[in-house]
């Protein structure tokens, strides 16, 4: 299942967007425990036509990493 979520994030990120809050309680499995990323309530483009400048810190704290 990491492998998935990282291939999903590696997909995401190539696309140009952050999701800004990914945490397990956003990654669901599907009935052929194919996990799928959820929750793109936060998410902003980095990358492309529609790229905005990444300068607040969101998410869940508990998540964050330790140098936030």
């Amino acid at each position: 299942m990491f492998t998935q979520i990282v291939d999903g994030v590696a997909y995401v990120h190539s696309r140009g967007i952050a999701h800004r809050d990914l945490k397990l309680d956003n990654c669901f499995l599907d009935a052929n425990n194919v996990v799928k990323i959820g929750d793109f309530g936060m998410q902003k483009a980095f990358a492309g036509p529609l790229a905005q400048k990444l300068t607040t810190q969101v998410g869940s704290a508990y998540y964050a990493a330790p140098e936030i």
